[in-house]
């Protein structure tokens, strides 16, 4: 019965991150987080460490308010996780643009691993804002998305 409670505590909390990031919450998202937390960005060799350069990334992008996001909560290899969207003019729908697993320590997040459906070419920052109009990875989505049981676009 304990396990069972602390999966609806871990469900709750992969939706509290799900409101906070489609909300653009930059002060939420981080005070969800474990003090030394980690985020990274496979296939990118991208890290980032501990709420200073996690508030930092997440305010220069995602939660920039340069794009436009939906999100679906699910469960990836038995982990909560979040299906990330971004709205793709060009196809009129909303395309996958990441699967954030979260690792908790207790009711801390302690690791984001957002794996991206986009090239893994490293960019400069500028390059790094506008990653979203990259060309979704069909391969990608079918290996993450898909496998999450997520589906390949939102109408």
């Amino acid at each position: 019965m304990g396990q069972q409670l602390a999966v609806v505590g871990l469900g709750q909390a992969a939706e509290g991150y799900m409101e906070a990031m489609a909300g653009g919450d930059v002060d939420t998202v981080v005070s969800m987080l474990a003090r030394d937390a980690a985020w990274s960005m496979p296939p990118l060799a991208t890290l980032f460490r501990g709420h200073g350069e996690v508030r930092a990334s997440l305010a220069m992008y995602p939660l920039s308010g340069m794009s436009r996001w939906k999100h679906l909560v699910t469960r990836s290899d038995g982990q909560p996780a979040v299906g990330a969207y971004t709205w793709r003019e060009d196809e009129g729908c909303f395309r996958p643009f990441a699967l954030d697993v979260l690792t908790f320590e207790g009711d801390r997040i302690k690791e984001v691993t957002a794996f991206v459906t986009r090239s893994a070419v490293e960019r400069d920052r500028e390059a790094f804002v506008r990653y979203p109009d990259e060309p979704v990875d069909a391969s990608k989505v079918a290996a993450v998305f898909e496998r999450a049981g997520l589906p390949g676009r939102l109408d």
